[in-house]
């Protein structure tokens, strides 16, 4: 059974804390090493969540459950943040066009997981910020109440694909 270990490189912060929380769920894929996902995944799409709040994942089910090959063989691992039941052809949707609910939309990348053997407790996963965080910081002086204040940010785009393949 393979287990994850999970951080967060550079900027550690996510949309609403600095570390991961309890319940997060990744989507891990599983293939050969050095190959394409194409043809050569053995799990694709496994679902791994977070039970205590700190950097451990594991299946969410045991159908969820990776395991290595039983030859013997080496596996790399791709996984993502946050998890979704539906990938097609590897193209992971993003739509930034709702703020409401930050840490759903915090979109991480993790493809350091090479050339995993099986004696391997734990493989240990890096994950990337793969969107910018603009934060924009206004204070009012006197007694000008900014309540009703908006910030409007045009022509961005708000919904792209990413490519788990790359």
């Amino acid at each position: 059974l393979v287990n994850f270990s999970a951080n967060i490189e550079g900027v550690t912060t996510r949309a609403s804390n600095d570390t991961w929380h309890k319940n997060d769920e990744i989507g891990v894929y599983m293939k050969e090493v050095d190959k394409s996902f194409v043809g050569t995944t053995f799990n694709q799409n496994a679902k791994y969540i977070n039970n205590t709040g700190n950097n451990s994942f594991t299946p969410s089910t045991e159908d969820d459950a990776l395991y290595f090959p039983s030859d013997g063989k080496s596996a790399d691992f791709i996984a993502y943040y946050p998890y979704r039941d539906i990938i097609n052809d590897f193209k992971y949707p993003i739509d930034v066009s709702s703020q409401t609910d930050l840490p759903n939309i915090d979109f991480m990348y993790s493809n350091n997981g090479v050339d995993i053997g099986k004696n391997k407790d734990v493989v240990n996963l890096t994950f990337s910020h793969q969107l910018c965080k603009i934060l924009i910081n206004i204070r009012g002086y006197g007694d000008k109440n900014l309540s009703d204040l908006r910030v409007v940010i045009t022509n961005v785009a708000t919904k792209a694909i990413f490519d788990l393949n790359r």
